[in-house]
């Protein structure tokens, strides 16, 4: 699958610390190798954000959904700042 990045995300990932950016860059390789693997802890949003999905990374989010055969990540932040 490939991974995709929308202009928002692009910028959240840029702002964010250099080990949190190291740390988010290793899991979205994770994500766009094998999107299955369990390791990832993968959760299916509900309400306002059904459709999508999010990953952990510490405090940190990814929100994404999956778009014919790509996984397009829409936000990248502090859990706090994203839902």
């Amino acid at each position: 699958m490939n991974l995709v990045l929308t202009k928002t995300a692009f910028k959240q990932l840029h702002r964010l610390p250099r080990r949190l950016n190291e740390q988010v860059l290793r899991k979205l390789r994770d994500l766009a190798a094998n999107p299955k693997d369990p390791a990832l802890d993968v959760k299916t949003m509900t309400g306002k954000y059904r459709g999508y999905y999010r990953i952990r990374v510490g405090s940190l989010r990814i929100l994404f959904f999956i778009e014919n055969e790509d996984i397009v990540i829409s936000a990248i932040g502090f859990r706090g700042d994203i839902y």
